[in-house]
Parts: structure tokens; sequence; C-alpha cells
């Protein structure tokens, strides 16, 4: 993992994890190595125009932290979702404490928080720990051309 600038560090109540300098962190996923997954990207203030208002297919943007429990338990369901509809949708996650003024232009005031976008605007949110199943009626009833059959 040379380059990444992956380092180990002591985690909460000192239980070694995988770390990576304040520069990589942005590119940290609850659970998961420095590395982005690849139907899951990490977004911030420097991209998250591009990537999720610019785009051309729905965005689910997962608003986390990672001291946050519940966003962590969530982590697995979110790629599940985004692996599920790859080619359909785009999975963004955006830490809170890395870009809060992102997360106050979209009224988070708790998280975890989903929002779902579509042509640059807000269309759907979940607040709070959803599984996998309600996270994808969410995102069917949102956008109805994501649909199995409709691809």
């Amino acid at each position: 993992m040379k380059g990444l600038g992956v380092r180990n560090i002591r985690g909460t109540r000192g239980v070694p994890r995988l770390g990576v300098s304040l520069i990589d962190e942005r590119r940290r996923v609850p659970g998961g190595p420095a590395v982005n997954m690849p139907d899951v990207v990490n977004v911030g203030s420097n991209d998250f125009r591009e990537v999720v208002l610019e785009s051309d297919s729905p965005v689910l943007v997962d608003f986390w932290a990672e001291w946050c429990g519940p966003c962590r338990r969530i982590g697995p369901e979110i790629e599940a979702v985004a692996a599920e509809m790859a080619g359909r949708i785009k999975v963004a996650k955006l830490n809170v404490d890395l870009d809060p003024e992102i997360a106050e232009q979209f009224e988070v005031r708790s998280i975890p928080t989903m929002v779902l976008f579509g042509r640059g605007a807000e269309k759907a949110r979940l607040v709070g720990a959803y599984p996998r199943s309600e996270i994808s009626s969410a995102l069917a009833e949102t956008f109805p051309e994501l649909k199995e059959g409709s691809r």
C-alpha cells in the first residue's frame, strides 16, 4: 500500500486500525481502507458540484462521520446498493467533519443522512440508519426509471 499515505494508528479505545494522513482522510470509507470502492465515490467541497449536482444520473449522497456508529453500520448497506444499481446511479459519501459547509448548505442536522439528487436538485432524504431494502425502495420510488426491468 505504499504511496497511499497509509499508516497504522491507534483507533478509539486503543484498538489498532488502518489510518491515513490528514490529506488522504477524505478518501476513507467507514470500515474500509483508504481507497475508493469501485461503486462509491468520496466527495468534498472541491468536487461536490461536478460529481453530484452536475451529474446526468441520479446520485445518492451519504452524509456521514468517522465517529458515528450508525453511519459505520450502514456503510455496507450503501455499498451493496451501489453495487446493485451500478450504472444506473452514482453513490457518493461526504464526511461532514471534513466538509461541514456542504452539510450546512443542504441542512443536514443529523447523521447518517442520505440525500437523493436528480438533475442537480434534492429529490428525497432519508435520515437515520436504514437497511438496504428501504434505501433501494426509496430510490425506486423517487426515480421509477431505476426499477430492475427498466434498464
